[in-house]
C-alpha cells in the first residue's frame, strides 16, 4: 500500500511534536513503507506548508502588533478628551454655582429669589469662556 500525503503531514508532524527532525528514515521507520524517492517530496510539501503557515502567523501578529499599537493611541486621545471635558464640565459648574446659589438653596428653589441680571451675564461669561461660545454683546 503506497503511502499517502496526508500520512506523511501527520507523521512530521507527529515528530516535530516530539522534538524530532521529520527526515525520510525517520518518516519511512514510522509508516512502515514507502520509498525515499515517494517520501521525499512529500516531505518537501509538508515543509512547503508548514512555512507558509509561520509565514502567516509572523504576519498575522504583526497586524496585531500594528493594531494594538494604533489601539494604544487611541485610548490615550480618549483619555486625555475626556480629562480635558472634565476639566471644562468643573469650571462650568464652579462657573454656574454661585448664581444657583441665588436661586435654589437645599435643593428647592427659594421663595422669593432675587433675580440680579449681573449675575447672569457674569456666570454666562465664564461659561462662554469655557466653551469657547459668544460673549454677549
Amino acid at each position: 500500500m503506497a503511502i499517502k500525503q496526508h500520512q506523511v503531514n501527520r507523521i512530521c508532524d507527529n515528530l516535530k511534536a516530539a522534538g524530532k527532525k521529520p527526515t525520510l528514515a525517520a518518516v519511512r521507520e514510522e509508516a512502515g513503507t514507502g520509498s525515499f524517492s515517494t517520501i521525499g517530496p512529500m516531505i518537501k510539501v509538508w515543509q512547503d506548508q508548514q512555512q507558509t503557515v509561520e509565514n502567516t502567523a509572523e504576519k498575522q501578529l504583526e497586524n496585531l502588533r500594528s493594531q494594538l499599537e494604533i489601539m494604544g493611541y487611541m485610548l490615550a486621545a480618549a483619555k486625555a478628551a475626556t480629562e480635558k471635558a472634565r476639566a471644562e464640565n468643573e469650571e462650568l459648574r464652579a462657573a454656574v454655582r454661585p448664581l444657583l446659589a441665588t436661586y435654589v438653596k437645599d435643593g428647592k428653589p427659594k421663595a422669593r429669589p432675587h433675580y440680579d441680571p449681573a449675575d447672569a451675564v457674569e456666570a454666562w461669561t465664564k461659561a462662554a469662556k469655557v466653551f469657547g461660545w459668544l460673549t454677549p454683546g
